[in-house]
């Protein structure tokens, strides 16, 4: 991998749009340019041959403002041309594949902290400088509940909520058998 790059502008102008928006926002998961494990990979983290990063993932911080499960909607509602796909708490859209549709993410990483967003591989597109619309009139829906995980029961997280809790010292601990 090439060691300069820099990002697609369409993404630094969403970037900076969004914390102009809320600049008191969390930014401990916010990315660029790819780690080792995306090198190893494809990934529109990497530079493209032109050493231009097309990808950008903004933290989720709600209590700041930035819902990126709704910012996610609203840039599917939008359906902005430069965009290639969103993945978005275990959700994926695409402007190619089934456009604009949501459907299943089944990668390892479901997006839930972050927001990833791709914009296209054409340079005119990438390099746009266009402001991007981050609002809408449609009111937008919650993202879904993802699902629980496989084999946890309600009681088993009745459980372990009750020995989190007794370990914080706001209930007696639980003791299994």
């Amino acid at each position: 991998m090439t060691t300069s790059w820099r990002l697609a502008k369409s993404l630094d102008v969403l970037r900076s749009q969004i914390n102009a928006k809320y600049p008191d926002r969390a930014k401990h998961s916010d990315g660029t340019v790819g780690d080792l494990s995306h090198q190893a990979r494809p990934s529109d983290h990497n530079p493209n041959s032109a050493s231009v990063v097309t990808a950008l993932d903004i933290t989720h911080d709600p209590a700041n403002g930035v819902d990126t499960w709704t910012l996610a909607e609203t840039l599917r509602q939008n359906r902005d041309q430069r965009i290639k796909y969103v993945i978005s708490n275990g959700r994926i859209f695409s402007s190619v594949t089934a456009p604009w549709q949501w459907r299943p993410y089944t990668g390892a990483n479901k997006h839930a902290h972050h927001v990833h967003v791709s914009v296209m591989g054409s340079q005119v597109l990438y390099d746009s400088t266009e402001p991007w619309a981050l609002d809408t009139d449609q009111p937008t829906k919650p993202a879904p509940t993802p699902p629980k995980p496989k084999g946890v029961t309600e009681d088993m997280r009745q459980r372990m909520m009750k020995v989190i809790m007794g370990y914080e010292g706001k209930i007696p601990p639980v003791v299994f058998i």
